[in-house]
C-alpha cells in the first residue's frame, strides 16, 4: 500500500511553520498591530476610523453579516467601512453588491490582502483605528453577533479595548428586572399594600445597597404605614451617603412623626422635596403643619407640591 505520510507532513508544516508576514497578510495580525504600509495594503489604509469586511459575495453568511454591519453603521457615520471581496469578478451576488453599495468596495480574488494560507474564515471584520492600529477583529456569524459588532464600534470610536457585550446585555437584563420591580413596588403603594411594598423594596437593596429609589421609597411606605421607627434609619444612612433636599426631607419629616420634636418641623420647612410619585408623603407633612398652626409653611409644602406635579404632567404631555 502507498505510504501518504509525506503529503500529511506537509500539511501539517503549513500550519506549523511560520509563514512570512506578506504570506498571511492582514490574517497575521493581532489587535494593537499596526496596518503594514505596503502597496498591496494601500487600499485598506483609509483616513479616519474604519471597518474592513472580508467576505465571500457566494456565502448567505457573508450577506447576513453585511445587512447588520450597515445597519449597526448608520448609529456610527463617522466610521467607514471597507468591503473586501474575495471571490473573482464575474462570480458576484448581486444582493450583495447592492447592499454594499455605500461602501469602500475592494477585490481580493488572490487573497493578497486577506492571506491564501491557512484557514479561511468568511466573514472577517477587522476594526481599524485612524492610526492604523488594528483595534479588534470579529470573525463568522455567531449567536448575538450584532451586539458584538456594536461593542466593537462604540470601542473603536472610543479608542478602547472592546467590552464584553454580553455582560453588558446581562446588565441591561438586570436593570429592566429591577425597573419592573419599582414599579410594582409602588403599585403596592397606590393599593395601600404597604408592607408588599417594603418588602419589594427591601428585596431590591438587599440585591443593590445603593439603588436610591428603591431606599426613598421604602423610608416613605414606612411613613405612610406610620412605621416612624423604621423610616429614621433608613433616611439617616441616605443622608450619611450624600447630601440631598429629598433626603433631607424625608429625615426631617420621619423624626418629626416619630417623636414630635419641633426641631424636625423647623427642619422640614426648608427642604421641601419629595418623589413626585409620593405626593401623599408631602401631603402629611403640609397636614403636620396645618396641625401646629403654621400656616405659612403649610402654604410652601403645597406650593412645592404643585410646582413638582405641574412639571411632572407637562414632561408626559
Amino acid at each position: 500500500m502507498k505510504s501518504h505520510c509525506p503529503a500529511r507532513i506537509l500539511i501539517l508544516l503549513l500550519f506549523i511553520l511560520p509563514v512570512p508576514t506578506e504570506a498571511f497578510s492582514v490574517r497575521n495580525l493581532k489587535p494593537g498591530d499596526i496596518l503594514p504600509d505596503t502597496q498591496e495594503m494601500q487600499p485598506l489604509r483609509t483616513e479616519g476610523n474604519r471597518v474592513v469586511l472580508f467576505v465571500r459575495s457566494d456565502k448567505e453568511e457573508s450577506g447576513v453579516f453585511l445587512k447588520e454591519m450597515i445597519s449597526k453603521l448608520k448609529k456610527h457615520k463617522d466610521i467607514k467601512l471597507i468591503v473586501v471581496d474575495t471571490m473573482p469578478e464575474g462570480k458576484d451576488n448581486p444582493a450583495l453588491s447592492r447592499d454594499a453599495a455605500e461602501a469602500i468596495s475592494v477585490r481580493d480574488a488572490d487573497r493578497k490582502l486577506y492571506g491564501a494560507v491557512g484557514i479561511i474564515v468568511m466573514p472577517t471584520a477587522l476594526y481599524i483605528r485612524a492610526d492604523h492600529v488594528l483595534n479588534t477583529v470579529m470573525t463568522g456569524v455567531r449567536p448575538d453577533f450584532g451586539l458584538f459588532i456594536e461593542s466593537n464600534l462604540k470601542a473603536l470610536e472610543a479608542g478602547e479595548v472592546p467590552a464584553d457585550p454580553y455582560r453588558a446585555a446581562e446588565v441591561h437584563r438586570n436593570e429592566q428586572k429591577v425597573l419592573r420591580k419599582l414599579t410594582q413596588a409602588f403599585q403596592m403603594v397606590s393599593a395601600g399594600n404597604y408592607e408588599l411594598a417594603a418588602t419589594i423594596y427591601s428585596g431590591i437593596l438587599r440585591n443593590d445597597a445603593a439603588n436610591i429609589r428603591a431606599a426613598l421609597g421604602l423610608g416613605y411606605v414606612y411613613i405612610l404605614a406610620e412605621q416612624y421607627d423604621k423610616a429614621v434609619p433608613v433616611f439617616e444612612k441616605l443622608n450619611a451617603g450624600a447630601q440631598s433636599p429629598r433626603f433631607k426631607f424625608g429625615l426631617h419629616l420621619s423624626r418629626y412623626l416619630l417623636s414630635g420634636g419641633i426641631e424636625g418641623m423647623d427642619g422640614l420647612k426648608h427642604e421641601f422635596n419629595f418623589e413626585p410619585d409620593f405626593f401623599m408623603v408631602v401631603k402629611i407633612a403640609a397636614q403636620e403643619l396645618e396641625k401646629k398652626n403654621d400656616m405659612e409653611g403649610a402654604s410652601a409644602a403645597w406650593r412645592h407640591a404643585y410646582r413638582v406635579l405641574w412639571k411632572r404632567c407637562r414632561r408626559k404631555k
